[in-house]
């Protein structure tokens, strides 16, 4: 979950970074915004913080 997502993002490089996080195969990234992300926080639940900084 990150607090904000730029407007123009490379989604292969946000992945390779994401990924390079955690050693768990099961990480699945998906581009949500907080209102929608709240319908379906139990589905991707555990959930790893990415803070991105600008």
């Amino acid at each position: 979950v990150s607090n904000s997502i730029p407007e123009k993002i490379d989604f292969e490089w946000y992945c390779k970074i994401v990924k390079a996080l955690t050693d768990d195969y099961r990480i699945n990234i998906h581009l949500l915004s907080k209102k929608r992300l709240k319908e379906y926080e139990k589905i991707y639940s555990p959930m790893i913080k990415v803070e991105i900084s600008s």
